[in-house]
């Protein structure tokens, strides 16, 4: 799906006529993503005649402290590069050459596009947008480890905003990707658009095919009161997967002046995917003997489609600095699936059995937002108001004779959620080197649930305060304050009662009792940056109220079901350091280190706790102006999840590209450069402990040849 992205190029807001070839960020110098330097027009290059265009001009905005603003300053060189390159150059940041993104160490990083979500920069599709958009689509990049009250939306996780340039060239551009890794992962895309500062037409086409391999291993252990155990079940596993997606995008944007913008995108998805699994498994007692023993082959299909409508006006008064931002996001998926299970029991008797589980999901959300900024004599305010409607549909039915019983797991149910927010910012600067922001957002929860017939409601109001402070005594240090209220929902799926099948060892079934987790998010922090490099220390603390827990129970022998509650409090507290560094004019590093405690207490009083060491390094070596080289190696130490405990783990990935030519590059990408990937999960309480393991494919040779057709500038 990563493919799709090419479509991006039609957020209707690229228009990038002229590409030059991608060379190495680390060969273009210092300061290509750099803090201190103000915006500048790109430098023209060539002869040809252009179209007048809209040039955006007026006052500069006023600089927000509750983010890391780095500009992309084309004078660098780095504008030959993509967005990808960009990102790499932002202290802390990694991205692979699949697109994923960390932000000190943490995956879960949410991108906006000028201060809002995007369907084009979705987790599945990102990858391709950041590898094939030219730099200079993005005039700045924002950092927000702690969103304010205006961006806190429930979600969790850092946010990287794309600032767009508003002065981009007029002209045309397509191109095709094809990435193979010679065998089972193939993928293929066209894409292009045409325009210029007042009108862009943009469209993509991709096909991708991959088929990925895996396996687990799952431990399941019950102990009576005086820890004398009494049973034990175990599983093996075996996976083999096959996923087909075609998507298509158009999108269109409208500028008639300097003052507004009106944007539509529109992207149609399918997926299909077919999967086998095999698995052994036995029981035994307390005493070693053998209670049951059975081997299971499993088929499964699935179709999804999805189809995302997003339009937007903006209005933007750079003389008054006025901003006015409405947008409206509507989006639906269906999803049907069918699983045919065989079983052949071994002991305690020779027979066999099959299953069929025939399901369909469906969701459909709509988003409406307004937000307002403009200058309040030295101050700024900002302010808007959202509604988020989110409907889900799910109806499972199980015939045949299994492992468990049909009862359990053939269900109906439909949710709906619906999120009324307004918010207020206010930034204002006080004497020469002090800014304070001060923030309050209001939402208001409604949620409902329908199952078999039986109705469920809730309704409860969040406030979510926010406190910036930034105290900057010269251009090369800074210290700042930061705190904001979380408020981290509780998702349909998490709340829907219905069991919902993962395995035959494994149900999950949400809670219609659980609770927003609150969590206040202190951090002091102190950046020094120079004309090479900056870097950054972080001290945090994160006390949590109503945490959510995992709770694991035996539903019958060798199943258990998987739920969440809210326990008691919890907390994290960490020092994390930061630095990126131009060594050479060639060679450019990315180091982040922390250092990390986690607590939480269950409802019952049992307090868990989780410390652990963070890394991650990213090297970029420009070894000529045609050829890059970039190696990652992040580590993650122990942490908490919603399924207990997770052991330590890393990642590690090789990248080279070469540019053949302006318009021709390749790209050879190596995953898990040091091995296989592995992920282990452990929970444990005095009458039971779970262990699961999970091992993807092993070492992944990727390679991408990217051709520019057509690219000009009218």
């Amino acid at each position: 799906m990563a493919l799709l992205a090419f479509l991006v190029i039609g957020l209707g807001l690229l228009g990038s006529g002229e590409q030059a070839p991608v060379t190495n960020p680390a060969s273009s110098g210092a300061g290509s993503v750099d803090p201190a330097v103000p915006e500048a027009e790109p430098a023209e290059t060539g002869a040809a005649p252009v179209v007048p265009a809209i040039i955006v001009e007026g006052r500069r905005p006023k600089r927000r402290i509750d983010r890391e603003r780095y500009e992309n300053n084309p004078t660098s060189g780095l504008q030959n590069g993509t967005i990808a390159d960009a990102l790499r150059r932002v202290p802390s940041v990694a991205v692979d050459a699949q697109g994923r993104i960390y932000l000190r160490g943490q995956s879960n990083v949410q991108v906006y596009v000028d201060g809002h979500p995007s369907t084009l920069m979705g987790a599945d599709v990102r990858g391709l947008v950041l590898n094939s958009m030219p730099s200079n689509w993005v005039s700045a990049i924002e950092l927000i480890t702690i969103p304010n009250a205006g961006l806190a939306n429930g979600d969790g996780g850092p946010i990287i905003n794309l600032i767009t340039n508003p002065n981009r060239k007029p002209g045309g551009f397509a191109s095709g990707d094809l990435t193979t890794n010679g065998s089972d992962r193939t993928g293929i895309s066209f894409s292009g658009s045409y325009g210029d500062s007042r009108l862009t037409v943009s469209g993509g086409l991709s096909l991708r095919d991959d088929r990925q391999g895996g396996a687990s291993n799952a431990r399941i252990e019950t102990f009576d009161t005086a820890q004398s155990p009494l049973s034990l079940s175990q599983a093996e596993s075996r996976l083999r997967t096959r996923t087909r997606t075609e998507a298509f995008s158009g999108g269109l944007t409208f500028t008639p002046n300097a003052l507004n913008s009106l944007s539509a995108q529109l992207m149609l998805t399918r997926s299909t995917g077919a999967s086998e699994s095999q698995v052994r498994d036995s029981m035994t007692d307390g005493a070693g003997l053998t209670l049951g023993r059975y081997d299971q082959i499993s088929r499964q299909s699935e179709d999804t489609r999805g189809q995302a409508l997003t339009l937007n006006w903006t209005y933007t008064d750079l003389d008054s600095g006025q901003t006015l931002k409405v947008n409206l996001n509507a989006s639906r998926s269906k999803a049907p699936a069918r699983a045919l299970d065989q079983f052949t029991y071994r002991a305690p008797t020779v027979r066999q059995s099959q299953t069929e589980r025939l399901s369909a999901n469906s969701t459909a959300m709509t988003i409406l937002s307004l937000d307002y900024e403009r200058p309040l004599g030295e101050g700024l305010v900002t302010t808007g108001v959202s509604y988020n409607q989110t409907r889900a549909a799910s109806t499972t039915q199980v015939t045949g004779e299994g492992v468990i019983d049909n009862g359990l797991l053939s269900n109906q149910s439909r949710d709906r959620q619906t999120i009324s927010a307004i918010y207020g910012t206010y930034q204002q600067p006080f004497g020469e080197y002090w800014t304070v922001q001060l923030g309050l957002r209001a939402e208001d929860y409604r949620v409902g649930s329908n199952q078999e017939g039986r109705e469920l409601v809730d309704r409860y109001l969040h406030w979510t305060p926010s406190l910036f402070v930034n105290y900057q005594p010269g251009p090369s240090a800074k210290w700042r304050f930061a705190y904001s209220r979380e408020q981290q929902s509780a998702s349909l799926q998490a709340r829907n009662p219905s069991l919902i099948y993962q395995d035959n060892q494994t149900l999950y079934r949400g809670n219609p009792d659980l609770k927003a987790q609150v969590t206040d998010k202190f951090e002091l922090a102190y950046e020094t940056f120079t004309e090479n490099g900056g870097t950054q220390a972080r001290l945090f603390y994160n006390p949590t109220r109503g945490v959510v827990v995992p709770v694991t129970r035996v539903l019958t022998d060798g199943v258990i079901v998987r739920e969440q509650e809210n326990g008691g409090s919890g907390y994290g507290l960490g020092l994390d350091v930061s630095t990126g560094r131009q060594l050479t004019t060639r060679l450019n590093l990315q180091l982040q280190m922390g250092l990390a405690q986690n607590r939480r207490q269950t409802r019952a009083g049992e307090r868990e706790q989780a410390t652990a060491v963070s890394g991650q390094t990213v090297l970029s070596f420009g070894i000529s102006d045609r050829d890059n080289l970039s190696l990652m190696y992040m580590v993650q130490g122990s942490s908490l999840t919603g399924q207990g405990k997770s052991k330590p783990f890393s990642f590690s990935s090789l990248n080279y590209t070469h540019s053949f030519s302006p318009a021709l590059t390749l790209a050879i990408d190596i995953q898990n450069l040091l091995g296989e990937s592995v992920t282990r999960q452990r929970y444990q309480t005095p009458t039971l402990v779970t262990t699961n393991e999970s091992r993807g494919d092993n070492r992944i040779v990727m390679f991408t040849l990217r051709r520019s057709f057509v690219q000009f500038q009218r």
